[in-house]
């Protein structure tokens, strides 16, 4: 007979004092607002035991924050915690010092996804007003609740923006909420859920880390009080951990190096994630598919999935806290594993449609079908057919009808969630404005300090400067630190296109310039590619001239033919790559990340971009020079073959985009053009 566990939420300033308990419980240790760890309290112990159960249980979490105080620092747990002088001791006086909270400036829009369950609704509504941080917008997307109570309900809280979404799928009514967010960070919790009330402050604190694109936090049960209940959080439970988590391209390498999936399940749980608006623009919306309904669920685990293999970052932090209520029923614990594996399979398939991992593929064909195997032998070895071999049973026929849903519904049908703008918007059109300069480097550290002091020696000094290091082996992380004004950011060898990407996101500036590391600017760049950003307000963009030199300086004999564009810009730049380089053009700020480096690519980024924005926004080339591009055994432009196919592949992704017979035959042109041209200088 299953016997519920009782939950008890106890700081560690109290566990001194704290007993041990009689029956079951599931006990969460606290510092302040800070998770630090649980234990599933079953028997009863002696004192000496119950804190050594407890000291196991929170000391890594405790080990964490304390080293970022002080990594030197040495703790007898047994004597800080468990004595009577707790509250003066060091290890207190430490534990008040753990972290600075950073400014608060994020803007949010909190997202509740519910159908048909306004009692649940109006208690998750009423927490989040109970929330220390009120600045925030609240929207209830209504997924096609069959009454209209919903509506009534969130109507009596007046504040509260209503949408109503008529298709069903917990997926559609997240892209419905995105598109009606207002603000730069989109949160989303469900109705069965109750925040934090510090939650709020969590989400704006784990986004001041600008490399941050998605946020997840831990998930408490709400109560334990049925044996459906208790399986769950034991087996299936989204607690992630005590820990925080950073997962980033270094987290998906270390798996696609071995010919695995990153388990993007691993990230956190839908019902507390969030989102920097903008990774949508970039990565799309929520698949459709993996709806309820349809395949099920796993729309945000693939979700998470994307951000990592594009090379942005998931981040879990634990002091984001929900508490989720978990399903009651046996029979409903059956139905929401066999949709959680349908899902699950089918979320597999579909990274395997979009990016080709093979790993996707093994875990489906043979990593789970071993599991299941193993687990089923195991069962029938120990003599166990109860309720554990139902749920066994549904997980495999969730797994079954998730590889046959995908195999019929496998043509991605979504589309953008939001529309490119159709011009640059007024209020951005300022009379000079900051510009930010992104230098990206990897191991070109005998070449920064040149790139640098370009940028230091402008004639115009209403700039700001970043070095994105992305994972050089060199002295670059000694060259910036040489140089107070320049903001250094360190990635995990994403790649220059994402390197870049990065750097928008420390961005701050009216205007942004991306300067090679190996490159230069002229004294009067940035003045001159303000002067026809104000000269010409409707551009999304200005091409300067430059100077071919060689690795000392040397300008070679050999030298671009520099031409005026502009009536034909998008015409003139299919028929072939007239701006030459990438540390010769300013952007305006705006167009990112509507635009932006596509990761893809780790060559002719720069053309792909110019493209894509011309296409639609008018654009400016002149023939002043202001950089200067060096040409050494180290660019990537020395390796033809592989610089011509990068070109016709940029080339061939405006195909499906050409709109008139002049555009047809630029296109071609410029096919004809990129041809003869690698073949000229691969002799």
């Amino acid at each position: 007979m299953f016997k519920p566990y009782e939950i008890q939420h106890i700081q560690i300033s109290d566990v001194k004092t704290f007993a041990p308990p009689v029956g079951k419980h599931y006990l969460v240790f606290w510092y302040n607002q800070y998770p630090l760890g649980h234990i599933w309290y079953e028997n009863n112990l002696d004192q000496p035991a119950f804190e050594t159960a407890i000291i196991t249980a929170i000391s890594p979490a405790l080990n964490y924050y304390l080293k970022l105080v002080d990594s030197s620092a040495e703790f007898d747990w047994q004597n800080g915690l468990f004595t009577d002088d707790f509250g003066s001791s060091e290890l207190d006086r430490t534990l008040a010092n753990m972290t600075e909270p950073p400014a608060l400036t994020q803007t949010i829009t909190v997202v509740i996804c519910t159908r048909n369950r306004p009692k649940e609704l109006r208690q998750c509504i009423e927490q989040l007003k109970r929330s220390n941080d009120q600045d925030f917008e609240l929207l209830v997307v209504d997924n096609a609740s069959d009454t209209e109570e919903t509506e009534r309900i969130v109507s009596a809280f007046g504040d509260v923006k209503y949408v109503r979404e008529d298709r069903k799928g917990l997926d559609i009514a997240r892209n419905t909420g995105v598109k009606n967010a207002k603000n730069s960070i989109v949160a989303f919790t469900d109705d069965d859920v109750v925040v934090d009330v510090d939650w709020i402050t969590r989400i704006k604190e784990g986004f001041a880390n600008s490399q941050t694109m998605a946020l997840t936090g831990l998930t408490i049960p709400f109560e334990l009080s049925t044996e459906a209940q208790y399986l769950f959080e034991r087996d299936w439970g989204f607690n992630k951990g005590y820990l925080p988590r950073t997962f980033d391209k270094g987290y998906v390498n270390s798996y696609l190096d071995v010919g695995d999936t990153p388990p993007a399940w691993d990230v956190g749980a839908g019902a507390n994630m969030a989102f920097r608006k903008d990774v949508f623009k970039v990565v799309g919306g929520f698949d459709e598919r993996l709806d309820v309904g349809a395949s099920g669920c796993s729309g945000d685990s693939e979700m998470w999935y994307r951000i990592m293999v594009e090379g942005w970052n998931c981040a879990y932090i634990p002091q984001m806290v929900v508490y989720h209520q978990h399903r009651k029923t046996m029979a409903e614990l059956d139905n929401q594993l066999y949709y959680y594996m349908k899902g699950h399979v089918s979320a597999l398939l579909v990274q395997y449609e979009k990016y080709g991992n093979g790993g996707d593929l093994k875990r489906v064909k043979k990593y789970l079908p071993e599991w299941y195997l193993r687990r089923a032998l195991s069962f029938v070895k120990r003599g166990w057919f109860n309720s554990l071999w139902s749920l066994i049973n549904n997980e495999v026929r969730g797994c079954i009808a998730g590889w046959k849903y995908y195999h019929r519904h496998s043509i991605n049908p979504d589309t953008p969630l939001f529309e490119l703008p159709n011009q640059v918007s007024i209020d951005q059109r300022v009379t000079r404005g900051q510009v930010t300069v992104v230098v990206t480097c990897y191991n070109y550290g005998q070449y920064l300090d040149q790139a640098i002091r370009s940028v230091m020696n402008q004639t115009y000094q209403g700039f700001q400067l970043i070095v994105v290091d992305d994972g050089s082996e060199d002295n670059t992380a000694e060259v910036c630190a040489a140089y107070p004004n320049v903001e250094y950011v360190h990635t995990q060898r994403v790649g220059v296109s994402m390197a870049r990407n990065t750097g928008v996101l420390f961005s701050n500036g009216d205007y942004i310039l991306f300067l090679d590391a190996d490159d230069w600017l002229y004294p009067n760049a940035l003045e001159l590619q303000l002067y026809y950003l104000n000269e010409f307000p409707d551009i999304a963009f200005v091409a300067g001239g430059f100077d071919r030199v060689d690795e000392h300086g040397t300008i070679l004999p050999e030298q671009p033919e520099l031409k005026q564009h502009w009536d034909k810009f998008y015409q003139d730049l299919l028929m072939g790559n007239f701006i030459g380089m990438q540390s010769n053009t300013m952007y305006r700020r705006e167009l990112f990340f509507d635009f932006y480096f596509d990761y893809r690519l780790n060559a002719c980024e720069d053309y792909d971009l110019n493209l894509r924005i011309s296409r639609y926004f008018p654009a400016f080339a002149h023939t002043q020079k202001i950089a200067a591009y060096r040409i050494h055994k180290g660019s990537v432009s020395n390796d033809v073959d592989h610089m011509r196919k990068q070109a016709q592949k940029v080339l061939n992704k405006q195909r499906h985009l050409l709109r008139s017979d002049e555009e047809l035959g630029a296109f071609a042109q410029g096919v004809k053009n990129w041809d003869a041209y690698y073949y000229k200088n691969s002799y």
